[in-house]
C-alpha cells in the first residue's frame, strides 16, 4: 500500500502502520524487508507527506539500528532526502537536522572505538592532511617507498 497505493492518504497511513511495527522488529528483518521497501517508496513518491514519513520510518529504524546498521542502511536512504525539490525549507531543515544527527553519532562511536584500540587520541583528527603524512624525507628515510603511500612525491619519483 505504501508504495502502489494511487490516493496520497493511504500511503502516508501505510507508511504510519509500517513505523508502528518498527519497534518489533529486529534488525535482520529490518535489513532484509523494510530498508529495500523505504527505497522503493522514497525512489517512486516525491511528494512532501509521504517523504516526510518516510524520513520518520528510517529515523525510527535508526533507533533500532546499531550504529553500524545507521551508518550501512538508514543513512544512505536519507541522504537522498536531501535532495528532495517537493520539500519547503522547514521541512529540508528537518531532513539536514536527521542526517546531521546521524552522522554525529557514528562518527562518534566510530571515533571512539578506534581510540579505545590506539590507547588515545586518533592521529590526524583535527590535524592538516600534510601534518599527518610524512615528508618525503621521512619516508625515505624510514624504508617507506613511494608504492606503500600513493600521492607521496619522493625525489626519485620526481
Amino acid at each position: 500500500l505504501a508504495v502502489n497505493s494511487s490516493h496520497l492518504s493511504t500511503r502516508v497511513h501505510a507508511l504510519k502502520t509500517v513505523g508502528a511495527l518498527v519497534p518489533f522488529l529486529d534488525e535482520a528483518s529490518i535489513a532484509k524487508f523494510l530498508i529495500p521497501t523505504l527505497r522503493v517508496v522514497r525512489e517512486r513518491d516525491h511528494t512532501p507527506a509521504v517523504t516526510m514519513c518516510t524520513l520518520g520510518c528510517y529515523d525510527l529504524v535508526a533507533k533500532k539500528l546499531s550504529v553500524g546498521g545507521l551508518a550501512r542502511h538508514v543513512l544512505p536512504g536519507i541522504i537522498p532526502l536531501l535532495d528532495e525539490k517537493a520539500l519547503n525549507a522547514k521541512q529540508f531543515e528537518m531532513v539536514v537536522g536527521r542526517v546531521q544527527s546521524m552522522m554525529d553519532q557514528v562518527i562518534s562511536q566510530r571515533r571512539g572505538e578506534m581510540s579505545k584500540y590506539s590507547g588515545g587520541e586518533l592521529p590526524g583528527v583535527g590535524e592538516s592532511p600534510a601534518a599527518v603524512l610524512p615528508s618525503s624525507a621521512e619516508a625515505i628515510g624510514s624504508g617507506v617507498s613511494a608504492a606503500d603511500t600513493p600521492g607521496l612525491i619522493t625525489p626519485s619519483s620526481a
